[in-house]
Parts: C-alpha cells; structure tokens; sequence
C-alpha cells in the first residue's frame, strides 16, 4: 500500500512539473520581463547557467567551438558573457531599455551591479517558440560574442591563414 501511495504521490508531482512548463519569465511575450526574470537568476552562491537561454543560432556557434577547442579553453568560453564575470553575487539591474520589437529581434541595453562591478551589455534577442532568446551580447568591452566566436572559429578552422 506504501508502495502504491509513493508511486502516485510520484506521478502526481511529475504530472504537476509538466504542466507548470518553462519558467513565466523565460517564455515570456516581453522581452523586458524575459531580460528581468534572466538577470533575477543570478543569485548569491548560485549556479545559473544562460546557455538554455541562447538562440539556436548562438548555440550552433558555441557548440561549432567547443568541438574545435576539443576542450581547451578559448576567447569565448572563461566566462559568462550575459553577467561578464566568472563569479557573481546578487545581480542587481539598475537600468533596462529595450527597443521596439521589428519582425521577431529586439535589442535591449541592461545596466547592472555585480558584487563591485558595474557592467553594460547590449543583448539581441529574438523571439522562438519558447520565448525570447539571447542571439548576441554586446560588452562595453569586447564587442560582439557572436563575432568573436565567428573570427575564433574561422582560426581554429583554418590555423594556417592567419
């Protein structure tokens, strides 16, 4: 009888995680409230990961890469282009302005305080089928990751031709 009660005690709880699906922010129809929920994942001691977060056509980039790197470290993976850091605290956002939304693609600038740090990106996003997703993050410093993983990997591709 335990036995019974445990398995659809079970059921129960998976049958109410799928029908929660995603997170409200990260399938979110406004791209603002997506940039606040994603920012809102970095917490003190945390372990947040954006790359579910990344368009497919930034994933291809990242996963293009990895498999050149075979494992090394390189330009674009020691770490987190979203936050700017490889360790954070509580991200607080201090400011977000996002433009019109034109066919699917916005862009949106986020100011924002990590630990010490005060940090500015510019992120592109464009809408999928699971909501808003990250296609490029601009830094104040290092430009464009999209472009940045591009150049690496045509590098990695073709070492000979540099």
């Amino acid at each position: 009888m335990k036995r019974l009660i445990a398995a659809a005690l079970a059921g129960l709880m998976a049958t109410t995680a799928l029908a929660a699906g995603p997170a409200p922010g990260a399938a979110s129809p406004d791209p603002a409230m997506f940039v606040r929920w994603l920012y809102g994942q970095y917490r003190e001691h945390g372990t947040f990961n954006p790359d579910p977060y990344y368009s497919p056509a930034l994933k291809t980039l990242f996963a293009r890469n990895s498999k050149l790197l075979k494992g090394e470290v390189g330009d674009n993976n020691d770490s987190d282009p979203v936050c700017q850091c490889q360790d954070y605290g509580r991200i607080r956002v201090l400011k977000l302005d996002v433009a019109p939304v034109k066919a699917a693609h916005t862009e949106a600038v986020v100011d924002f305080q990590n630990l010490d740090a005060h940090e500015t990106v510019r992120l592109a996003l464009v809408q999928t089928p699971k909501g808003w997703r990250i296609d490029d993050v601009i830094a104040r410093e290092g430009g464009s990751l999209k472009a940045s993983l591009i150049a690496e990997n045509q590098r990695l591709q073709h070492p000979h031709n540099r």
